[in-house]
């Protein structure tokens, strides 16, 4: 592995960073002041995602290794940390999970159709796939939340 492709371990390990104290911070601050910050730690939260989402769409590109070579980032790991955020930012609004599944089929639907001798059939798959995604996003995501409060 040569010095280039080396990162140093913070820069490396620095979207999982920015999530594990930023949920360590959201999780005192709920704890201490309840309920009266839900509003503030819900767009928080967000602010949060979006930030690490960035930091791993800054990263250098080709795959650079960082801890003596037991952590390496590839395009692989790059777009499964956007997945996943995309996905935590879609259980707080389901806008968001809709958004990230708007821009992962319009990415799949372009590269269906720009392959030599693609027909329309060549784009049913990523066009159920979107289908599929966006029952299990209506379907899946309102359980998550917890029932109402009854009432007195």
């Amino acid at each position: 592995m040569n010095a280039s492709a080396q990162l140093s371990a913070f820069t490396a390990i620095a979207p999982e960073l920015i999530l594990a104290v930023g949920a360590m911070a959201l999780l005192m601050l709920g704890a201490f002041r309840g309920e009266q910050v839900a509003n503030f730690a819900d767009t928080a939260a967000i602010v949060i995602l979006i930030a690490a989402g960035v930091f791993v769409a800054l990263m250098p590109d080709g795959k650079p290794a960082a801890l003596g070579g037991s952590f390496v980032i590839d395009d692989f790991a790059r777009f499964l940390k956007i997945v996943a955020i995309i996905g935590a930012a879609a259980t707080r609004r389901i806008a968001y999970g809709m958004a990230g599944l708007a821009v992962f089929a319009v990415v799949g639907l372009t590269a269906a159709a720009t392959r030599p001798a693609a027909t329309f059939t060549s784009l049913l798959p990523t066009l159920a796939a979107t289908a599929s995604a966006a029952v299990v996003l209506l379907v899946l995501i309102p359980l998550l939340k917890p029932p109402p409060a009854a009432g007195p």
